[in-house]
């Protein structure tokens, strides 16, 4: 007779994927097989929660000979709000690979506790860790962990992912901080303050004095985070000028996110008061970042959004490159210069062993994420430029574009496009030319026009998500996109059989009608959603 599919193991376990924690605990005693099985998943994950922010079953947690006996079965460890000293002091948990350490603000002074406990714990499980992440709350940017807690994280040869936040590092504590940022693949630094204002002493440069890479510089890191400091009154955060050297340090590095000076507080403020210390410490970035020789030859993906960083910035940066996948620039100000080192580029930054090929390549024609949404230069015969060169475009954030920029160029290329978010507008008259615009919407020219844009999004066959009113603001009565409707064209999307979401949320005018509803419908099985205004 054949077996009881829940008398193997491998049944078991594989179902138990798919189970919760309080699936667990009722199905222990189900029979041995399970209870072998699902014990030790109940270990896997221990959190340490405080009482005040959690449920009375989710503050429980295994201590004294339950917690010496299942330690083996530990893979992570969450400290929030709650330290017991029985697991700050905890050693032999041989299978632990993540600790995270996150405070809660209001009772950080009563109960936390001091660094030395949190770095013994990662120096007694060093072999096995591969994340630490270590947030504090913005209050207490004052923390200053001893050196032990950085050398500690020096000694963990297999570590994967560090986060940091809020924490500083003195000048003792600096060799020992560079070391232990070193090693891991995945480095995010968010509010990391050097006391006194301190800059990297000359032997942590990524460049000798022969212009020559020095390779012994935080060879590990793949992904870099860099964030400064929100509040203003914060004087001595890690200055854009050092967190440029730091990424220039990383000379394997393939991905940057920066968002430097005080990004956050009163940012719109800044805008509008024409930016002067969020500028000067932008521009300090990029010069820092693009000095000679360039060290990042493997960086294709970089995150520069609402650091409004300024055009000939971007374009400096952009030209250094010389392979690119991703690029956001959201709220900067992205623009001709940058436009043109993104479209006309050369990649002539190549090391000489690279293949001569690859100098002859734009960056247009690898880039596959673009997001340049909330420019001000940004322009409409931009967007259809780069809906033209750009082949391998799969992800696309703009701001406006009207349908004549559409109709004027060439057909689009970007055959693998899923994602497209802009702003088409019919027209680009103003709010109070009602009649105007009235008028051209029902003219002849404009339904051949919408018939010539309709045939540029069906040839986009993967598209999955489409925006057409992205940005538009509420109060923008007047502005109107193309006709949700199969009078005028809509059935040409019908290959779109990917569409899962699309939205035309911001034009007052559409009058999508029953039948139009119905052959969406019928049409886009995989649409989960839609956003437009219904005529009733």
């Amino acid at each position: 007779m054949p077996r009881n599919p829940f008398e193997l193991p491998e049944i078991v376990e594989a179902v138990s994927r798919h189970l919760w924690r309080p699936d667990y605990l009722r199905c222990l005693t189900v029979s041995k097989i399970f209870y072998h099985v699902l014990r030790p998943r109940l270990y896997h994950s221990i959190l340490l929660q405080s009482p005040h922010v959690c449920r009375r079953n989710e503050c429980r947690y295994p201590s004294g000979s339950v917690l010496e006996g299942s330690k083996h079965h530990i893979l992570e460890i969450k400290f929030f709000g709650r330290y017991p000293e029985e697991y700050l002091h905890l050693k032999g948990c041989t299978r632990l690979h993540t600790i995270s350490f996150g405070p809660i603000a209001e009772n950080w002074g009563e109960t936390s506790p001091e660094f030395k406990s949190l770095s013994a714990l990662i120096a007694a499980h060093s072999d096995s860790l591969r994340e630490v992440s270590i947030r504090l709350p913005i209050n207490l940017m004052e923390a200053n962990p001893c050196v032990c807690f950085w050398s500690a994280l020096a000694q963990c040869q297999h570590l994967q992912m560090l986060r940091l936040k809020c924490l500083t590092a003195t000048k003792d504590c600096l060799p020992q901080f560079l070391e232990a940022c070193a090693r891991p693949k995945s480095l995010s630094l968010s509010c990391i303050t050097i006391s006194e204002g301190l800059e990297f002493p000359a032997e942590y440069n990524p460049v000798d004095t022969n212009d020559n890479v020095n390779n012994t510089i935080l060879t590990g890191p793949r992904d870099l985070v860099l964030m400064g400091v929100p509040e203003e009154e914060l004087f001595h955060v890690l200055c854009s000028r050092d967190q440029a050297i730091l990424a220039r340090s990383c000379v394997n590095l393939e991905s940057l996110f920066w968002r430097g000076g005080r990004w956050r507080n009163g940012l719109e403020h800044i805008i509008h008061q024409g930016q002067p210390l969020l500028d000067r410490e932008t521009a300090r970035f990029a010069q820092t970042l693009c000095k000679t020789p360039w060290t990042l030859f493997k960086l294709h993906t970089l995150d520069l959004s609402y650091s409004l960083c300024q055009d000939t910035e971007l374009a400096v940066i952009l030209d250094k490159m010389s392979t690119l996948r991703s690029l956001k620039v959201t709220q900067t100000y992205f623009g001709p210069r940058s436009f043109a080192a993104l479209i006309h580029s050369q990649a002539s930054t190549l090391p000489a062993a690279a293949d001569p090929r690859q100098r002859k390549c734009g960056l247009f024609q690898s880039i596959e994420v673009l997001c340049i949404d909330n420019c001000s230069l940004v322009t409409g015969d931009m967007i259809q430029t780069i809906l033209e060169k750009c082949s391998s475009l799969k992800t696309f954030y703009a701001d406006e574009i009207v349908v004549a920029d559409i109709v004027a160029g060439h057909e689009w290329v970007c055959r693998d496009m899923q994602e497209l978010c802009f702003c088409l507008m019919v027209s680009s008259s103003s709010p109070e030319d009602i009649d105007g615009l009235g008028n051209y919407c029902s003219s002849h020219i404009f339904k051949e026009s919408q018939q010539i844009v309709y045939r540029r999004l069906a040839a986009l066959s993967n598209l999955a998500t489409l925006d057409l009113t992205y940005g538009m603001k509420d109060h923008s009565t007047v502005r109107r996109t193309l006709d949700l409707t199969l009078e005028a064209g809509l059935a040409q999307l019908k290959g779109l059989q990917e569409l899962r979401m699309l939205s035309v949320r911001g034009d007052k005018f559409q009058a999508t009608g029953v039948e139009d509803l119905e052959w969406i419908a019928a049409t886009w099985p995989r649409l989960k959603l839609l956003s437009s205004k219904v005529l009733r």
